[in-house]
């Protein structure tokens, strides 16, 4: 009876171990039970790839050959070289300006060593010989208007990136960023304008006339910088100029003391009322 009672005690402590369970040691476990189930992928995964593929192992491997005129490039350590690079100038920037400078220099020569590979594989496939390229430019087709090329996205993308640049400086460098973002898309809006004007007098007439060549935009980067720089100015202090802290800038009043000049108007009435008094009192002898 008694074995049974201490049966029936050791069912009642395992079941109370499973509904209240130690919390603590249950989250102590977590990182046990992780830990397991990697190891457990791991081993499933190795033994998947052991059942997949030819069953036959040997040495009689199969190239491809590429479809004729299709030109696959060669296996090269160029890629891994350019990551090995791009690496090291994430971890110089961690490290310091040292680290970045050798960083970019590992890239760079990478990248040099991937452009001199391309360039090579170009010689191989276009042979030393040069080949005659035919151009015909037969236009765009009937009732198809294709723009002209013009510097206007250029000059919008410097005024939206001075915008940013003055919402990171903050003060007047932002109403810099608006002006010159404004002065972009006003001048995008006037080219399109004429561009519409030229096009519909192409369906009146039947001939189009294209706008002139347009030149580098020199007078908008101008507006720009003296735009940039005023505002440069103005966010730096320097103008409009400022007097010393706790002074006034100007002269003195006329005809008196400073003293007198910031004496209140109501103690001068008061000292004005007091003399006139004294002097319409008799002297007593």
């Amino acid at each position: 009876m008694e074995k049974i009672q201490q049966l029936w005690t050791a069912i009642l402590d395992f079941t109370a171990k499973l509904v209240i369970p130690d919390w603590g040691a249950l989250v102590g476990l977590i990182p046990i039970a992780l830990l397991a189930a990697v190891v457990l992928w791991l081993v499933w995964l190795v033994w998947a790839f052991t059942r997949v593929g030819p069953r036959k192992r040997g040495f009689d491997r199969r190239i491809d050959v590429p479809p004729s005129g299709v030109h696959a490039p060669g296996p090269s350590f160029a890629p891994f070289f350019g990551a090995v690079g791009f690496a090291l100038v994430l971890f110089g920037l961690v490290v310091g300006p040292v680290g970045a400078l050798l960083g970019v220099a590992a890239l760079v020569l990478a990248l040099l060593y991937w452009l001199r590979e391309g360039m090579r594989e170009y010689e191989h496939v276009a042979g030393s010989g040069t080949m005659a390229v035919t151009v015909q430019h037969g236009g765009p087709p009937p009732g198809v208007h294709v723009p002209g090329p013009t510097f206007l996205p250029f000059t919008s993308a410097v005024g939206f990136a001075t915008l940013l640049a003055g919402l990171v400086v903050g003060g007047w460098m932002i109403l810099a960023g608006l002006i010159c973002l404004i002065l972009a898309l006003v001048g995008w809006w006037r080219a399109a304008r004429t561009e519409y004007r030229l096009t519909e007098e192409a369906d009146r007439t039947g001939h189009l006339r294209n706008a002139p060549a347009p030149r580098f935009p020199l007078g908008t980067f101008a507006l720009f910088t003296i735009v940039i720089v005023a505002a440069a100015i103005l966010q730096t202090g320097i103008l409009p100029p400022k007097g010393s802290a706790g002074t006034a800038i100007g002269s003195p009043a006329p005809g008196g003391s400073p003293r007198r000049a910031l004496r209140p108007r109501a103690s001068r009435r008061r000292t004005s009322r007091s003399s006139r008094r004294a002097s319409r009192s008799p002297r007593r002898t």
